[in-house]
């Protein structure tokens, strides 16, 4: 550790800085798992282009306001909780009519496949942006 320190002390002060390999072996690579996460990440944001869900959803106000946002969506809202409301909305939200604020489920079934269904969750649970205290819209936070 004081190695590392000291090459980074070394960077600042502009030397140059050469890593030997029996400390580049040390550092960490990205797990296994961690990887097959972004991987399937990457591919749920594919699907979620797609399937056309920025028709109604919005990410970062990028795609419709008119719909829930799904920025914070990893925040607010489990797998598992994500999943149902894929397969089928209508049944999920005469469900969880209390989550909804006993609004009518406005979602069309999106018809994915259950591995679909499971790459759109993973990409949908990396979305944690934190959300506003101030200029907060209440359809953009309180459902979905």
């Amino acid at each position: 550790m004081k190695r590392i320190i000291a090459l980074f002390l070394l960077c600042l002060a502009g030397q140059p800085m050469v890593i030997q390999p029996s400390l580049a072996s040390k550092s960490k690579a990205p797990s296994k798992s961690n990887a097959k996460s972004n991987s399937n990440a990457a591919r749920g944001k594919q699907l979620y282009l797609s399937n056309g869900c920025m028709d109604c959803h919005s990410i970062d106000g990028r795609g419709c306001t008119e719909g829930v946002s799904l920025s914070s969506v990893g925040l607010r809202r489990d797998a598992e909780f994500l999943k149902e409301q894929l397969l089928d909305p209508e049944k999920h939200v005469e469900k969880n009519r209390k989550a909804f604020n006993s609004e009518p489920n406005m979602m069309t079934n999106p018809n994915l496949t259950p591995k679909e269904v499971d790459l759109i969750v993973d990409y949908l649970q990396t979305l944690k942006k934190p959300i506003p205290k101030k200029g907060l819209k209440s359809k953009d936070y309180n459902t979905l």
